[in-house]
This record gives structure tokens, C-alpha cells and sequence, in this order.
């Protein structure tokens, strides 16, 4: 399975300072229904682009971070306004979504650029 590429930018932003929440439903394009989650496990990894050498910021489904509903393929990411806060980056990011299969190996199903901006501007 490839990555999807998808950009959170404009209204999937990261506001630092306030809560982000990131949500979609998995889903086979045919027949279009829900892919079970049921047994996953999921972590976003965003990491800046200016620092390179900087070690990723990671959160996952087992830190409570990430929601995988079951059946209804539906997966949600969620950050707290400190959180948004502590994140050390000023304008741009990269992303990675990785689930863990049931059978325990690791995919990378989202990735793309991240948009970090102050909410005060």
C-alpha cells in the first residue's frame, strides 16, 4: 500500500497555542465503505523542516492521542493547546501517519506538509 499525500494546511493547520484535532474515515474507494480499524494502531510523526536533524514529535493511539473507531474506519489525531505550543516549529512541517496492522507491521498511510502558525497572527 502507498502513502496517500495530503497537506494540512489552511483549515487543517496547526494553530500553536490552541487545540488541533485532525479527522477522516478510512475508506476503500469501491466498493466506498469503512475500513475496520479494529486491532490497529496508529502514530502521527511531524517533524521540522527547518531542523532537519531534529527528532520527530510523535503521538499515537496507545498515548491517547490518536482514536481509531473500529468498524466505522473512523480516525481522529488530537493535540492539546500546550501541545500545539511546545511544538518547536515556526512555518513549515512534514507529517507522516503510520498504522500498525493487526499482523503487527507498520504502513505509512498519510503523509504530506503540515502548517504551523501562531494564532495570534
Amino acid at each position: 500500500m502507498s502513502a496517500a499525500e495530503f497537506n494540512l494546511s489552511e483549515k487543517y493547520a496547526i494553530e500553536r497555542g490552541l487545540p488541533w484535532k485532525f479527522a477522516f474515515t478510512w475508506s476503500q474507494k469501491s466498493p466506498r465503505q469503512p475500513i475496520d480499524t479494529t486491532g490497529m494502531a496508529a502514530r502521527l510523526e511531524i517533524k521540522n523542516t527547518v531542523r532537519l536533524s531534529a527528532h520527530p514529535w510523535v503521538f499515537s493511539s496507545s498515548s491517547g492521542h490518536i482514536t481509531l473507531e473500529g468498524a466505522a474506519g473512523r480516525v481522529e489525531a488530537r493535540l492539546s493547546a500546550a501541545e500545539t505550543n511546545a511544538l518547536g516549529i515556526n512555518h513549515a512541517a512534514r507529517y507522516r501517519l503510520i498504522m500498525t496492522g493487526s499482523d503487527g507491521n507498520d504502513f505509512v498511510l498519510l503523509r504530506g506538509k503540515l502548517m504551523v502558525r501562531n494564532a495570534w497572527l
